[in-house]
């Protein structure tokens, strides 16, 4: 997260192939990510909120905005 607010404050630029191994590692969190919880929930609740594959598209969403 600290590498997208530097980004987003224009205090670094990252090659287009960062951006492109950072968009394949996000690719692959979101295609393995499906049962992986990121919250521990004692009560069981199921949400797809909570995943890895859920953040994964997030953080992917903000590289992207950042990106243009």
């Amino acid at each position: 997260m600290s590498l997208l607010e530097t980004l987003a404050k224009h205090m670094l630029v990252l090659p287009d192939s960062t951006y492109h191994e950072l968009l394949n590692f996000l690719d692959a969190v979101e295609i393995h990510g499906k049962k992986v919880k990121t919250v521990i929930d004692p009560l069981g609740e199921a949400s797809e909120e909570k995943t890895a594959s859920y953040e994964a598209k997030l953080i992917k969403k903000l590289v992207l905005r950042l990106r243009d």
